[in-house]
């Protein structure tokens, strides 16, 4: 996992300032851009004095912001492109949403405040007087595949909500570790470290934070999206091979004992049952082919015979493999 560390210099700090007493009065247009760390970072340092000091560190999944803001300052944060996690200590300050109107409340941030920030959403950050700010930078994709681990059905579906006054001491301690990597720089294990508190700080994002609007989450106790995964792959690999019950519990990685009732709670059915449906449906594609005789089906998908293979094939289906085979091709004879 490369590791990348950029300081804000204090040039892109006077360039920012230049550029913003050069803006014109007039509103201009919401911009479509998405903030990345390091931007959102020389937007803090260019709010802040000549003593403001801020840095970055990047990893894959996760970036790190350290600020250490001095006397006053106002900085206007572009929507961003990841979710935020982040904690003010030794200070106080106040976030507005943007565009600020006059009618709308600033959320006063007070000393010690871990607080959450969706991605997608600008805000202005304010402050009058010198504190430390630790941001972590967690990318939605991360969310997402911790979801989709964590067995949500629709895991690109999930919503991070925004939360100023979460106080949660899980992400306060997760916080501080990273800040701690970020300080030391780079060492042999921080790899590892660093990767364990990103997904640790992704999943706490889906327990604390997520929305459960438009999607599902599976039933407890149900079987894994990744051993779900595992178990579909080895039946469509070894779809003509006799497979068993036994078999499919070892690809889950799940005693043979859980394995039954917790893959009927993930699908709904039985495994076995779950297997000759994908049988069935191969079987369907072949017969769909001019000239296929139904018996070397029956044997290509490890069906006893004909008889057995017809059998299953019309309790699924509703016809015989011979009547879907002639629907099929649209009058092509389909051999025996």
């Amino acid at each position: 996992m490369a590791l990348d560390s950029v300081a804000v210099t204090r040039t892109l700090r006077v360039e920012l300032r230049r550029a913003h007493n050069l803006r014109p009065c007039a509103p201009s247009r919401p911009s479509r851009h998405y903030a990345s760390p390091t931007e959102a970072a020389a937007a803090l340092e260019a709010a802040g004095d000549d003593r403001t000091r801020v840095c970055v560190r990047a990893w894959r999944d996760v970036q790190f912001i350290g600020a250490d803001l001095s006397g006053a300052g106002v900085a206007m944060l572009p929507p961003l492109a990841f979710h935020g996690i982040a904690s003010t200590t030794g200070g106080e300050a106040e976030i507005a949403e943007t565009p600020v109107r006059a009618s709308e409340r600033r959320v006063p941030i007070s000393d010690g405040t871990i607080w959450v920030k969706s991605a997608s959403e600008s805000f202005e950050y304010q402050w009058t007087a010198s504190h430390r700010l630790d941001w972590a930078c967690i990318s939605h994709q991360l969310v997402v595949n911790m979801a989709e681990a964590s067995g949500v059905v629709e895991p690109e579906r999930t919503i991070i909500e925004t939360n100023y006054h979460s106080m949660d001491a899980s992400c306060g301690h997760l916080l501080h570790v990273l800040a701690e990597e970020a300080r030391v720089g780079e060492h042999t294990a921080q790899q590892l470290v660093v990767e364990s508190v990103a997904t640790a700080l992704a999943c706490r994002l889906l327990v604390r934070f997520s929305s459960s609007r438009g999607r599902i989450i599976s039933t407890p106790g149900a079987l894994g999206a990744h051993a779900f995964r595992r178990v579909h792959s080895y039946i469509v690999e070894h779809i003509g091979q006799r497979i068993s019950l036994g078999d499919l519990a070892r690809t889950a990685g799940v005693s043979r004992y859980h394995f039954a009732r917790q893959f009927r709670l993930r699908t709904g059915e039985s495994p076995m049952g779950y297997l000759l449906r994908l049988r069935v449906e191969r079987a369907k594609e072949l017969l769909a082919l001019s000239g296929t005789r139904i018996a070397e089906i029956a044997l290509t998908l490890g069906f006893a015979d004909q008889s057995h293979f017809t059998r299953i094939f019309r309790r699924f289906v509703g016809v015989t493999p011979g009547e879907f085979g002639r629907q099929s091709t649209a009058g092509t004879a389909v051999r025996l």
